[in-house]
């Protein structure tokens, strides 16, 4: 059984508890690497060399990473990072990578990506082969359920690094203050609450409520709450850099 985020990155394990050794994985080419992580269809992870190429992906992390349309271009793997990834986000796995090597702690980022809350990994791999292009890293990644809280509750070790920008789908549709509307309503708040929370009257924020219901075409609050818990939305997503 594959687990996320136990094990730091001096193990060598990726965060995973597995059967293989961690002399192995770390030797291991890239196609012992996915052999690995086959055996759990719900991690993603794919691999990149020192330029920034991808290498290899499974499938997993071609669904979490690509939108539709790109999916139907063709997997990850093979695409350079940069094609893929804005700006801001690259640095972010860059100072995860190094916050790994340098303190041998486990962290992960937090990020909403196309509409689901995704932790990512980033572990430094030795080159397997001479014929390799530098340093192989590979970007392990796992979907948000139940948000932050219950992560750091199963795994008090791990800290989790919250990113700076956001990549919405249909969530982009909507206001600044309409997701944190979304956001505190999820979160099981009545009306009074968030009206409070935000200094609004009750009546402005079941405006609100209608405006996100019309925009992305859901009427019922429960299915409303369910598209924001699939996100792992909170007030704070509502304000950083859309990308």
């Amino acid at each position: 059984m594959i687990q996320f985020g136990v094990d730091g990155p001096a193990s060598g394990s990726l965060g995973f508890s597995c059967a293989h050794e961690a002399s192995e994985l770390f030797g291991a080419s890239v196609e012992a690497l996915a052999g690995v992580l086959l055996s759990d269809p719900m991690t993603g992870c794919f691999v990149a060399v020192g330029d920034g190429r991808v290498v290899w992906s499974n499938d997993a992390a071609d669904r979490m990473v690509l939108t539709q349309s790109q999916r139907e271009e063709g997997p990850l793997s093979g695409r350079a990072m940069g094609e893929v990834f804005p700006e801001g986000l690259l640095r972010e796995f860059g100072v995860l990578a190094a916050h790994g090597t340098r303190s041998g702690e486990a962290a992960v980022l937090r990020v909403i990506w196309n509409d689901r809350e995704l932790f990512v990994r980033v572990v430094r791999l030795p080159s397997g082969t001479d014929e390799q292009e530098g340093p192989l890293t590979a970007y392990v990644l796992h979907w948000g359920h139940s948000g932050r809280s219950d992560l750091e509750a199963a795994n008090p070790a791990v800290s989790v690094i919250e990113s700076l920008v956001v990549r919405l789908d249909e969530l982009d549709r909507l206001t600044t203050r309409e997701l944190e509307v979304l956001a505190l309503l999820s979160s099981g708040r009545s009306m009074r609450e968030v009206a409070d929370s935000l200094f609004r009257s009750e009546k402005t924020i079941q405006n609100h409520r209608d405006a996100i219901g019309t925009k992305l075409g859901l009427r019922n609050r429960v299915r409303l709450a369910e598209v924001a818990c699939r996100a792992g939305l909170t007030v704070d997503d509502a304000h950083r850099q859309r990308v």
